[in-house]
């Protein structure tokens, strides 16, 4: 019996909330690929609620964002403490995008707004050491020997700077730090990724059109429409990374 929290850093943006759904319900969506799990319960920290005890769920994911970890809000830093502790009472957690970054931050790393301007569209991340549980992914792959997946980028802000904690699992020359993990090698407490493997592409395409000019150049955005009709390997991703993180 597994129960799944999930943090929503962000909400989805009005006109898309009824077609696609929460943060939450696209996380689960893409969990439930692969793994099922017995229950789940959902926490609006954007709206400030109250964070319960990490021990009320199995494993904690958090979402994407509009907002930056920099941001002078009431409930980043509440976050920061909650990711610290789980950790601590080895607790596993999933961080995705903002995710990704808070928990960089919270475990002494660092997350800047990029120089390069804005990731958006399919990017191919590079593995950068190996590791037994991507196998399933590697073995799946159509591109070079060394990419591992090909992920949804909606970005500006990137983790620039990991802790000494922390291990590399992937990454490209727009976004190094990509894919992290926290613990041991062989059984990490915590996961971050940078990419979207929740976005579907419908829900990424009608995104993107909102977003063009607003704040994101169009000719960006164009470029990105492009490639969304590549192969990805989510229900793989979500396998590998949720069977690691609760085993």
């Amino acid at each position: 019996m597994t129960k799944i929290g999930v943090i929503e850093a962000g909400n989805v943006a009005e006109p898309l909330l009824e077609k696609h759904g929460t943060y939450s319900d696209m996380v689960l969506t893409w969990i439930k690929t692969a793994f099922a799990p017995s229950n789940s319960l959902s926490v609006l920290i954007y709206k400030n609620e109250t964070l319960p005890d990490p021990s009320e769920a199995d494993i904690w994911i958090i979402s994407g964002s509009k907002h930056g970890v920099y941001e002078n809000l009431p409930w980043i830093n509440p976050l920061k403490n909650f990711i610290v502790e789980s950790y601590k009472n080895s607790i596993p957690m999933l961080g995705i995008c903002f995710g990704h970054q808070i928990i960089s931050e919270a475990m002494g790393g660092e997350v800047r707004k990029s120089k390069k301007g804005w990731g958006v569209g399919v990017q191919t991340y590079t593995i950068s050491r190996e590791v037994s549980w991507l196998k399933e992914i590697q073995e799946n792959k159509k591109s070079t020997p060394l990419s591992f997946y090909k992920g949804f980028a909606f970005h500006q802000d990137q983790v620039t700077k990991i802790s000494e904690n922390c291990t590399l699992i992937a990454g490209n020359d727009f976004c190094p730090y990509a894919m992290l993990s926290y613990g041991k090698d062989t059984q990490p407490t915590i996961l971050t990724i940078q990419s979207h493997p929740e976005f579907s592409k419908t829900y990424f395409k009608d995104l993107s059109i909102l977003r063009s000019d607003n704040p994101i150049p169009s000719p960006l955005i164009n470029s990105a429409l492009k490639d969304i009709e590549c192969e990805f390997y989510n229900k793989s991703l979500a396998s590998s990374l949720i069977s690691l993180l609760l085993r």
